[in-house]
């Protein structure tokens, strides 16, 4: 099987200009709740901090507007999974230790697995609705519309020191959230653990799965898709399914789909609302994984 692009670039500016948007709202006239009985950033401002711990900075606070004070090149990323607001705090240990959490508030809790997803490195842990860590230096997770990471600014960090900062946050937090059904619908068997990658625009796919500069697929923030990476009898195959708002949107991308020159793709194929392509050298094991598929959708 020909080698697929599957790094992810993190710092990515490709196709996507950010838009000034007021806080209260995203471009795409998402409206963004407030979290419930306290602004963002009362949630940092209230966590418990660890014993010898004290905050070193004052809260740093960004929204649509000037998120790319903070992350110059990489908040176009951010914007595709409609973030509405940052809150960065920073704090000093024992024996000069120090850590950053960053706590994102986005549309829903669709957008907050999807940022977990597509940051997703390290190992796994009963944390939020989800978690990983990277052990001394980083922990990552999500729970309900909120993306949460804590992370070493110097130099190793003893693992139960970012669970406790991790754990105090969560508890913070409004519970509950759940993945987006889109991830329900991909096939289980042969599934590679933590390679699904929840999205909407054509800029995440392109740090993905390069399928060219054309945007054939019609990716925007108002569809929705997943990609995971797939083994099969020593076969990679990936498979990426594209949810439409209606079926006369999927109707009319249908044809440029099918005109896309994309020589790693082995099959393409179209079901109402869905979209699904499958990618791999072995066409037996590409026809039966998009039966399956087929087989699975509502």
């Amino acid at each position: 099987m020909k080698q697929l692009l599957l790094s992810v670039v993190l710092l990515a500016a490709l196709g996507w200009t950010a838009c000034s948007a007021p806080i209260e709202t995203l471009s795409s006239d998402t409206p963004i709740p407030s979290p419930t009985g306290a602004e963002l950033a009362s949630f940092l401002a209230s966590l418990p901090l660890p014993e010898g711990w004290q905050e070193s900075v004052a809260l740093q606070r960004y929204n649509p507007d000037n998120l790319f004070d903070y992350m110059d090149g990489e908040a176009e990323l951010y914007f595709t999974y409609r973030f509405a607001r940052l809150v960065v705090g920073q704090y000093e240990g024992p024996g000069g230790m120090a850590m950053a959490v960053e706590l994102y508030e986005v549309a829903n809790p669709a957008d907050a697995y999807g940022l977990y997803t597509y940051y997703h490195m390290g190992e796994p842990l009963d944390l939020g609705q989800g978690a990983v860590k990277e052990p001394g230096y980083r922990l990552t997770f999500w729970q309900n519309r909120f993306f949460a990471r804590v992370f070493s600014m110097k130099d190793a960090i003893p693992d139960e020191t970012l669970m406790a900062f991790a754990r105090r946050l969560s508890a913070l937090l409004p519970s509950g959230g759940e993945p987006p059904s889109l991830v329900d619908m991909l096939p289980l068997d042969g599934l590679r653990s933590g390679s699904v990658v929840f999205f909407h625009d054509k800029l995440v796919l392109d740090n993905l799965f390069w399928l060219g500069i054309d945007n054939a697929l019609g990716l925007t923030r108002e569809t929705d898709a997943v990609l995971g990476s797939y083994e099969r009898s020593g076969t990679e195959l990936q498979l990426l399914l594209v949810q439409y708002p209606s079926d006369k949107d999927a109707a009319e991308t249908w044809p440029q789909v099918q005109a896309a020159e994309w020589p790693d793709v082995a099959l393409r194929e179209r079901a109402g609302v869905y979209i699904w392509l499958v990618a791999g050298d072995d066409s037996a094991a590409a026809d039966a994984l998009s039966r399956e598929v087929a087989a699975g959708l509502p």
